[in-house]
């Protein structure tokens, strides 16, 4: 191609095999540690989510099973061929079967899996297995060799090409360029995406450009610093502080969100250049920790004062209208008692005409 930066995925997948011969070196790409990149492929040995009953083309649950790929095990004593202990095809007339006996039958410790149940597989290895159920029996076919851990789907079509990927570590952002770079595009792009895919688009375009490639590249050299920082720190045995500790597993809101003075506070400890700015980050940081529990303590004996002053408050707080209005007319009533006690006895009058008579 005249600009092999614009190659896409098909063009390198649509490279023939003579054209691939020709190439001095081959292609290395990075990937993080996400579920579609530990993917297997559908014929991978793993017994955990094969689906592999006691036998039959099917599974209890009556869903059809997968055909897995040929295998290599060593043969059970005292047999010195797979044709004397093993069956070619997982079931008659099986092409993948056929075709894997034809290409790799030549070797004596082929054995052909298919639809094959896991009891009929661990009987041709020369494991009995009749006192297990069939949960032991996945686990247990497992722990055999080229079974349980097989090479991801993204690794093998690479490696069938000439080339090699490579997986991230997992948890560990400050190891990949790539969570970098993501970190600086959903600044670019989130706070104005307005649930269209064209402006969305249109976005992450204009954000690439700004972003440019010195950014990527610091990206990918802050990786190889930690990288290095942590190698030093392993072959001087050091060992590191609780208040170390606690800076460098800092959990964040956004799991690529790293801190510059993380980073900057690990290469201080291998003994690595930084930067001053870094270094008063780092400083700045840790005196932040330090005020943390006099903070909470603050905040604590607050916390603590509001309440008093909540609870003082509520027993001085004022009725509603309803307790209020009964509360008056409890009062009237007794003001009423109090007013006909303390009224004074009045005598009946005497008129002189009533004296007279008398």
């Amino acid at each position: 191609m005249p600009d092999p930066s614009l190659a896409c995925a098909n063009d390198i997948i649509n490279v023939t095999p003579e054209e691939r011969l020709k190439f001095k070196y081959g292609m290395v790409m990075q990937v993080d540690r996400s579920q579609g990149h530990l993917k297997q492929a559908d014929d991978g040995l793993n017994a955990s989510i094969a689906n592999i009953n006691s036998g039959g083309p099917r599974s209890a649950a009556g869903v059809k099973k997968r055909h897995f790929r040929h295998t290599f095990q060593p043969l059970p004593a005292p047999y010195t061929h797979w044709r004397e202990c093993r069956e070619a095809l997982c079931q008659p007339g099986c092409v993948p079967c056929m075709k894997a006996v034809e290409n790799f039958g030549h070797h004596p410790t082929f054995q052909s899996v298919g639809k094959k149940g896991s009891k009929k597989i661990l009987e041709e290895m020369g494991i009995k297995c009749d006192h297990l159920l069939a949960p032991a029996k996945a686990k247990l076919l497992n722990e055999q060799a080229n079974w349980g851990d097989t090479t991801p789907a993204i690794c093998e079509l690479f490696q069938n090409r000439g080339h090699y990927c490579l997986i991230g570590v997992a948890c560990h952002a400050e190891l990949a360029c790539k969570e970098h770079g993501w970190a600086r595009l959903k600044t670019y792009v989130r706070p104005y995406v307005n649930g269209q895919y064209v402006h969305c688009t249109e976005l992450i375009a204009g954000a690439i450009q700004k972003i440019g490639q010195k950014a990527r590249l610091e990206g990918a050299r802050r990786c190889r610093d930690v990288m290095h920082a942590y190698r030093a720190l392993a072959a001087a045995e050091t060992l590191a502080t609780e208040q170390e500790i606690k800076l460098w597993t800092k959990k964040h809101k956004r799991h690529r969100g790293v801190h510059e003075s993380e980073t900057s506070d690990l290469l201080m400890q291998a003994g690595m250049r930084v930067s001053a700015e870094k270094m008063s980050a780092v400083k700045r940081c840790k005196t932040q920790g330090t005020n943390v529990p006099i903070i909470a303590s603050m905040k604590e004996a607050g916390y603590k004062k509001i309440k008093q002053l909540i609870r003082k408050r509520s027993r001085t707080c004022s009725y509603d209208e309803a307790a209020k209005l009964n509360a008056k007319m409890r009062k009237d009533k007794h003001n009423a008692k109090a007013t006909c006690a303390r009224k004074p006895v009045q005598k009946p009058k005497t008129t002189r005409r009533a004296l007279s008579s008398e």
